[in-house]
């Protein structure tokens, strides 16, 4: 879960673009939870970054897959409502 000093949600939602490094335990519905107060925001954070979508090959949902993340990943978390970032 997400819980470090160094995790960019720890003081609440986003307020902006920020960068996430992937631990033990974590999964995209959680980071969404935790970023952006909404379990289903993993859609924008698939979006900004497309080498979840080339893991996802198979189609399986990302609630469900397990191996979409790795540990250590760095992930692009778009503002609230926003863009990916460049």
């Amino acid at each position: 879960m997400l819980a470090s000093a160094s995790d960019p949600c720890a003081a609440g939602p986003l307020t902006g673009a920020s960068t996430l490094t992937v631990r033990r335990g974590d999964m995209l519905s959680e980071i969404a939870r935790s970023c952006y107060g909404d379990a289903s925001a993993w859609r924008a954070i698939m979006r900004c970054n497309p080498q979840l979508s080339r893991r996802n090959q198979s189609g399986i949902s990302p609630l469900a897959a397990g191996d979409l993340l790795y540990v250590g990943d760095r992930l692009v978390l778009p503002a609230p409502g926003g863009a990916c970032p460049a």
